[in-house]
């Protein structure tokens, strides 16, 4: 099993910061991070949970990595 920082499929392949700042730049309102079994591509296993968070006005990559941590430890 695997945990990715967004909500998979949306910035699969990416990792850590990298997904943050990409869902930053798109504009997302919404990200969290998403449960996966492992296969052999990239992020593209079958999902088993993924979680919400919502993505305020202003919000930086370090803000969101912050509550990305914070929701995934569940």
């Amino acid at each position: 099993m695997n945990i990715h920082p967004s909500l998979l499929p949306m910035f699969a392949g990416g990792m850590d910061k990298n997904v943050h700042e990409e869902v930053l730049k798109y504009g997302c309102k919404v990200s969290g991070p998403s449960l996966i079994f492992i296969d052999e591509g990239a992020d593209t296993g079958p999902v088993i949970l993924q979680k919400a968070i919502n993505v305020s006005e202003g919000e930086t990559v370090d803000s969101l990595k912050k509550k990305y941590r914070k929701l995934s430890r569940r």
